[in-house]
């Protein structure tokens, strides 16, 4: 038997190129042994700057200049293989031929793993995931869980193999085939064993299979077994059987205590109190012993929707969540992933989650940050909780600054990249009055300092100047006479007769503190909630 250790990938391998090609009737020469995925295929100019992406020339000085650090696959008549590169494609045909295939073949794959994705987040469950797979793996799957009970397998009614249609009519491994296993002792190698296993002694069943365990403490958990009826193990099987098994342990994460973050009981409660299922401190205070969590803080939650995801990776987005926020709770929540953390159990701390945590370590804020610029995503955080009864309120807190900080992003305010985790604290004022417009909105719209900025965007927009947008720098600026006139584009001196200009056509005065306030929580109001 061997085993291999890697399991969560995303792309496509060497060996799965190397195998598409010769489908499709092209000479090739791939280094099998390499274990690097890519998730785009280029064209190599005269530049590389992605690990990640397989580049694809024709000339060999390129391929020799950059191939030590970077992929690079060589399209050429060659007879031996072109030194520094990851893969020689040996035809005649056009180069551009061969690229259009090879990106072809990336697009297929991220195609699948785009709709097995999907599918996770649809909650459609592991028989649709072997569905997916149907089209890429030919071999006959099983999924079973720790009682030997069938969860999910391929639709192939053909296979001739006993032990395969004994469990597929069953639904259940029986007492000999479990008795044959421990004769075998396959139970003590699915617990002590790591990563794939390939098995090619056909002792019992009539195919080799690859196998791969999920683990709890000591056991083993969810098993997911391919009998290869059709095709041989080989490293392209091996290579789509691990993109499948990523996404078959989204499941056995949520479902399987020993293999979560979170357990599901704990999830269960964060859910009922984020949704008010559970209100009184008694239940909470129960609920929250048996699980054992503290019922006191501080706490805080953090926010990261899960919607227009298609373009990356579900699963590892939430498994990269999950792992940078440990010992902190991570729970998937309707279209979101909430975070609940509890480390700043120092009385120094403060609740501000930066640098000079006087814990002396990057504090998980930080943490959550690089993993969500990473993916190009933004979340958000509540305001610290004093205890779990305060959870309602807070995931309110936090879905409205994520929302709001959405808007932010739409409107190109402000990038992703710059400001990926904003604070409830930064836009809760904006938040009532936000609130008080959908209530009341009649009361506030008539207020002097709404009146006074609507009236003046209407006459920017029918005169073509930009009032509106000098008094807005202006507040925002503090009032300084110099970095307004550079973001205005104006000389420092036709700052007060621009204001002069404002106040005689449209009344809006800056000279009090009150004023200034008023006027500027109207932009803010406008910027973050009305576009």
């Amino acid at each position: 038997m061997v085993r291999s250790s890697r399991l969560s990938v995303s792309g496509i391998s060497c060996r799965i190129i190397s195998r598409e090609l010769s489908e499709a009737k092209v000479s090739n020469h791939f280094n099998q042994s390499c274990d690097r995925w890519f998730l785009d295929v280029q064209i190599l100019s005269n530049r590389c700057h992605d690990k990640s992406v397989l580049y694809v020339t024709c000339d060999e000085d390129l391929v020799q200049s950059y191939g030590a650090e970077y992929a690079v696959v060589y399209v050429g008549d060659v007879a031996d293989d072109v030194r520094g590169a990851i893969g020689v494609v040996d035809t005649q045909e056009p180069f551009g031929d061969i690229f259009s295939l090879l990106q072809d073949i990336s697009l297929r794959y991220r195609r699948w793993e785009r709709d097995m994705d999907s599918s996770l987040l649809r909650e459609e469950g592991l028989q649709t995931l072997l569905d997916l797979a149907s089209a890429f793996i030919p071999n006959h799957i099983d999924i079973v869980d720790p009682a030997m009970k069938l969860l999910a397998h391929s639709d192939d009614s053909d296979l001739d193999d006993p032990i395969t249609n004994r469990l597929v009519k069953l639904g259940y491994h029986s007492e000999d085939t479990i008795e044959q296993f421990r004769l075998d002792k396959r139970f003590k190698l699915w617990s002590e064993s790591e990563g794939l296993i390939v098995n090619t002694e056909r002792k019992i069943s009539r195919f080799p299979s690859i196998l791969y365990c999920f683990k709890t403490t000591g056991s083993f958990s969810v098993i997911v077994v391919m009998i290869c009826n059709v095709m041989e193990p080989c490293g392209y099987l091996k290579d789509v059987y691990r993109l499948v098994v990523s996404r078959i342990a989204h499941y056995v994460r949520r479902e399987y205590e020993g293999f979560t973050t979170a357990s599901e009981a704990i999830c269960t409660f964060i859910r009922d109190l984020s949704h008010g299922v559970i209100t009184t401190e008694r239940e909470i205070k129960e609920r929250a012993r048996f699980v054992d969590i503290l019922y006191v803080g501080p706490y805080c939650l953090f926010y990261f929707g899960l919607e227009n995801v298609r373009d990356i990776p579900v699963w590892r987005f939430v498994a990269e969540i999950s792992e940078r926020s440990v010992p902190a709770i991570t729970v998937k929540l309707d279209n979101c992933l909430l975070v609940l953390c509890s480390n700043c159990r120092d009385s120094a701390c403060k609740g501000l989650c930066r640098e000079g945590c006087p814990r002396r370590r990057k504090n998980i804020k930080q943490r959550l940050s690089q993993v969500a610029q990473s993916y190009g995503r933004h979340g958000s955080c509540s305001a610290v909780m004093g205890s779990l009864a305060d959870l309602p309120i807070a995931y309110e807190q936090a879905r409205m600054a994520y929302e709001m900080h959405s808007r932010e992003l739409t409107m190109g305010t402000v990038s992703a990249c710059e400001s990926p985790l904003v604070s409830f604290d930064s836009f809760f004022l904006y938040s009532y009055l936000a609130n008080q417009l959908l209530v009341d909105g009649g009361m506030l719209a008539s207020s002097r300092a709404f009146r006074v900025i609507d009236e003046m965007n209407r006459y920017d927009v029918q005169n073509g100047t930009d009032y509106y947008k000098f008094l807005e720098c202006y507040l925002e600026n503090d009032r300084k006479a110099t970095r307004v006139a550079e973001l205005c584009n104006m000389h420092r001196n036709n700052v007060p007769k621009r204001l002069e200009r404002i106040e005689e056509l449209f009344g809006a005065q800056t000279e009090t503190f009150e004023q200034r306030l008023s006027l500027m929580l109207v932009f803010e109001v406008r910027r973050h909630m009305l576009s």
